[in-house]
Parts: structure tokens; sequence; C-alpha cells
């Protein structure tokens, strides 16, 4: 069972912050679908490509950053995480399933580098969106029997289902399980949001 320990009021998202970064991440779908589709946006180089992509997730970001100010609910970056041993077992847990899966379909070392840096950008924004956001947004909203249990998983299909058309369905069994781990991460060091971006960021390494 997870530990069920109240969080800091800077840790509850408000109703009004929870649907403006979801309002947020609706758009953020819509355009980088729109992106993608683009018969245009083909013609671009992966460099182009990705360096598009890069700054769609810096403007979303950006509005993820300036509504949480707005809201008063900034996320602490300087917070520790707590070394519990279940902490650093679900950390090996993630990091052990990125070396079974991994996949690496860049290969000149150009390309690599480039993901890397950009790679940053997807586990700050994912990460400030899902677990810190989503998840503690629906475990204050459940019974405490079930609060982060129950807000792990159902953030977890949310966060699978955010993949749609970014990530073929053979990879969602796989995005589904990092989530409930990242989530479950989260929760048991504290809700260290650094913590899970940096094992986040680590996880996508292994699939570039």
């Amino acid at each position: 069972m997870l530990n069920q320990s109240n969080s800091s009021s800077s840790t509850k998202p408000n109703t009004p912050l929870f649907l403006t970064v979801i309002a947020l991440e609706i758009l953020y779908i819509y355009f980088r679908t729109s992106l993608s589709i683009s018969g245009s946006f083909s013609e671009f180089t992966i460099f182009e490509q990705e360096l598009a992509r890069s700054g769609l997730r810096a403007v979303f970001l950006s509005g993820l950053l300036l509504a949480c100010w707005r809201f008063k609910v900034l996320p602490d970056f300087l917070q520790h995480p707590k070394p519990t041993r279940s902490t650093i077992l679900l950390v090996i847990a993630l990091l052990a399933q990125a070396i079974i899966w991994q996949v690496h379909p860049l290969e000149g070392l150009s390309e690599k580098l480039l993901f890397a840096v950009t790679t940053i950008l997807v586990a700050v924004r994912e990460e400030l969106v899902y677990r810190y956001v989503v998840q503690n947004f629906i475990e204050s909203h459940l019974g405490i029997s079930y609060g982060a249990i129950g807000a792990i998983l159902a953030t977890s299909v949310l966060f699978t289902f955010f993949h749609l058309g970014a990530q073929p369905v053979s990879a969602f069994p796989r995005i589904l399980l990092a989530s409930v781990l990242l989530g479950a991460i989260y929760r048991q060091s504290g809700k260290s949001i650094s913590l899970v971006i940096v094992c986040h960021f680590v996880f996508d390494l292994f699939y570039i």
C-alpha cells in the first residue's frame, strides 16, 4: 500500500488550475497532431521537425508554468526526495523496464544528441502536467482508501492515451507501465517533482 501521508497545500493543484491545464493539454495535442499530418512538415529534415516540436513544447510549458503562477501553485523543484527503500526499488524497476524494451531508431550521433537535449523539455512538461497537476488533483478528490493508487492508475491511463498519434499502439503497454512506476516514484518520494523529471528523462534516453 502506498503511503497515504498528507501533502502540503503547495502540492495540491486546485480546480481552476486543473481545468486550465487540461485545456492546454487538449490544445497541445491538437497542434501536435496538426503539425504531424501537415504535408509540408514531412519535407523538413529530422532536425527541423524536432526543433519545431520542441518549440511547441516550450510554448505550452510556458503556458503551464504561467497557469501555476496565476493560481499560486508553483512546483517546488528544489524539494529533496525521501530516500526510502521503496523509492529506490521503483526507480530500479523503471530503469530495468527501459533497458529491456529499449529501441534505437536514430542512427546518427548528431540526431541522438539533438533528441537527448529536447527530451528534457518532454520530461519537464509531461511530469508537470500528469504527475504534479493531474495525479495530485485526482488523488485529492478520491477517498483516502483509493486516493494514491486510484490517482496513479487514472493518471497513467490518461498519460497513455495522450501518446495516441505520437507513439504506435504497440508501445502503449510499456508507456502505461512506465507511467504507473513514475506515479509511484512521485508518491513514494514525498512528491519530488524533480526526481520524476530526471527518471522520465533517463527512461526516454533508452529510446533514442
